[in-house]
């Protein structure tokens, strides 16, 4: 039996909206050592982010929440076992 590709079925408008969170998402993971260092507070990045994709901060937040990349500003950044920030639950 063939496993289904969900991808298949998916209409346009999920299609853009799946390619925006990952392209934010990426864009956010490219900024975090940034971040890490100290350089910059979180919430200048996420500010960029809302304007470069004409969102609120809030709603640049819920898509990094969603994706398991951003926790809070305390945890800007959250890591995976290794060491590194979180990518696998991206799901991109």
């Amino acid at each position: 039996m063939r496993k289904i590709d969900l991808l298949e079925y998916e209409t346009d408008t999920e299609s853009k909206r799946r390619k925006l969170h990952k392209e934010i998402c990426c864009e956010y993971l490219e900024r975090s050592n940034v971040i890490l260092s100290g350089e910059v507070a979180p919430h200048r990045i996420l500010s960029f982010l809302a304007e470069r994709h004409n969102r609120s901060i809030m709603g640049i937040k819920h898509i990094l929440k969603q994706a398991g990349i951003y926790r809070d500003a305390k945890h800007p950044v959250v890591f995976s076992g290794n060491g590194k920030p979180q990518q696998a639950m991206i799901g991109f």
